[in-house]
């Protein structure tokens, strides 16, 4: 029987603490909406920069399938004749 008072007395001083720690959550503040608002946008953030990552990544897989491009043979379109007696530097320096 001698326990049972031990037990009780555990127990009280148990419930007492369970009561100081669900007041203090109680009165914790929650976060503030800059925090979340701040978190929300940095999340979108990472994911649109995920995605161009992706992007980027599929597009350079394309371009090593493909191979390198040969060169297209440089043609000069014809200028009309009023452009072409132009001096080469403009303003005259």
């Amino acid at each position: 029987m001698d326990s049972q008072p031990k037990q009780y007395g555990e127990l009280a001083a148990l419930d007492q603490r369970l009561d100081q720690l669900t007041t203090q959550i109680a009165h914790h503040r929650s976060l503030s909406f800059r925090s979340v608002s701040v978190t929300v946008i940095l999340t979108v953030l990472t994911v649109m920069s995920l995605a161009q990552t992706l992007q980027a990544w599929a597009i350079l897989d394309r371009v090593n399938e493909l191979g390198p491009a040969p060169a297209a043979a440089a043609t000069v379109a014809a200028q009309p004749q009023n452009v072409s007696n132009l001096p080469n530097m403009v303003g005259g320096c």
